[in-house]
């Protein structure tokens, strides 16, 4: 079980490293850090509203790293 986990992890560290760099700062912000919408904007330079749809487009661009995975 352990093994299978780390081999989640690492396939989900490379998906992240192919996305652009303000998706994989956004995934960062909002899905690690777990920062609101307001400080990812804040921190981005962005709107908040901004910063959701470009989150969307980053998750929407990760799992499509990951289907090529599977």
């Amino acid at each position: 079980q352990g093994a299978v986990a780390r081999e989640r992890e690492v396939l989900l560290a490379e998906a992240i490293e192919t996305l652009p760099a303000d998706h994989r700062e956004v995934i960062s912000l909002r899905s690690l850090s777990e920062l609101d919408w307001g400080e990812v904007g804040r921190r981005m330079d962005r709107s908040p509203d901004a910063v959701r749809v470009m989150w969307g487009r980053a998750v929407r661009g990760l799992g499509r790293a990951l289907k090529g995975h599977a």
